[in-house]
């Protein structure tokens, strides 16, 4: 009676700190931050000027973890919300999905009419080519870097069976299948020359545009993340010197696995690949040990400074395609010259800052 008991003690006391908003982990909101920085740089060029070498390992070796980060944090909250909180799992993926199809509408379909108004403009592109342009791009992959958002939700659905039945190992097991295709579309495209693959794969890209999607890299980073949840349950309430010695392990692995990330960097430098080197082998490994390393961390700052880096981030990232491709398009009319490089770079981080600032003050005082 008192072993039940205790363990019925040990339960709720877990429960508590698995759903106490306060014991999450505010590093998360300054790598978002950092992230959606590194993101706008990528599309920005802000590496224009630096030697090759350098802008190459700095775009290859860091700002390529972006997305992958976002998608795996994404899939940990995602978990959270399932087994944390009990919340059922076609309720919660209804209000997530809710919660993403907004922005992706909104922010994609603005993005889209900008891209065809400079298609029009700059190439003077036919109506029917910028149509068929306008169906593939809504279809397979959305403009103004919106493609994670959408894989984020065919992702989450493709999930849901294994949710229903907690099966994330098999999730993953899938997964790692699906993502081994995507990296032969992306930057394994040597191994599918290598292998008599390639035919396949370029029909695949000539029709679907990229395999960076939700079927082939939303499923697997999502159940990534849904996994680092799961194991990061299971240690909370653990002993303090087990936790202690748990995360000096983790964080040894992961500069392991740093080490090894360069290593498949250097590796495949000079390899065939197709649509815009993003994917790598490492990344798998990488991310979720990262977020493992970082998770506990809690920043010196305040809960609302917090939940600002949070939002910020966000904005950053729905607004800065839109506000990059409105300049670019601005300067080619008015100078004739393609807008790029490190002042892009800072004036679109400016106008995204400012423009966030103005919207929270209006909400402020208008809500």
């Amino acid at each position: 009676m008192r072993r039940s008991c205790a363990k019925q003690i040990d339960r709720e006391n877990r429960r508590g700190l698995l759903t106490d908003q306060g014991n999450r982990s505010n590093t998360l909101d300054a790598f978002k931050l950092f992230f959606a920085v590194c993101v706008v740089a990528i599309h920005t060029y802000a590496l224009d000027g630096l030697p090759q070498t350098v802008a190459f390992w700095l775009t290859q070796g860091v700002f390529r973890l972006a997305v992958p980060f976002f998608f795996v944090v994404s899939g940990f909250l995602l978990g959270r919300k399932l087994y944390g909180q009990g919340q059922g799992v076609s309720a919660t993926l209804r209000r997530y999905t809710v919660r993403l199809l907004w922005p992706l509408l909104f922010v994609g379909g603005a993005n889209a009419v900008l891209e065809l108004i400079s298609q029009r403009l700059q190439y003077g592109r036919s109506l029917r080519y910028l149509a068929w342009l306008f169906f593939r791009h809504i279809l397979f992959y959305p403009y103004g870097a919106m493609w994670f958002v959408q894989a984020c939700i065919v992702g989450a659905w493709l999930l849901y069976p294994f949710l229903k039945r907690k099966k994330t190992d098999a999730a993953l097991l899938v997964g790692a299948l699906l993502y081994g295709w995507a990296l032969l579309c992306n930057n394994y495209y040597f191994v599918a020359q290598a292998v008599g693959w390639n035919g396949a794969v370029d029909l695949y890209m000539n029709l679907f545009i990229t395999a960076r999607n939700g079927v082939f890299v939303g499923f697997f980073f999502l159940a990534l993340g849904i996994k680092v949840w799961e194991l990061y349950s299971a240690d909370i309430g653990a002993d303090r010197s087990w936790q202690h010695r748990g995360r000096k392990c983790r964080c040894i692995a992961l500069a392991g696995i740093i080490l090894l990330y360069g290593v498949e960097i250097y590796w495949t430098r000079n390899c065939a690949y197709l649509d815009d080197r993003a994917l790598y082998l490492t990344h798998i490994l990488l991310i979720p040990m990262l977020l493992l390393c970082i998770v506990d961390i809690k920043l010196p700052i305040s809960d609302s400074a917090a939940i600002r880096m949070q939002r910020a981030s966000e904005w950053m990232y729905f607004s800065h395609r839109f506000l990059y491709g409105l300049g670019g398009l601005l300067c080619i009319l008015k100078f004739g010259t393609e807008w790029r490089g490190p002042c892009a770079f800072a004036e679109v981080l400016a106008v995204s800052a400012v423009s966030f600032v103005l919207v929270v003050y209006l909400r402020r005082a208008f809500v």
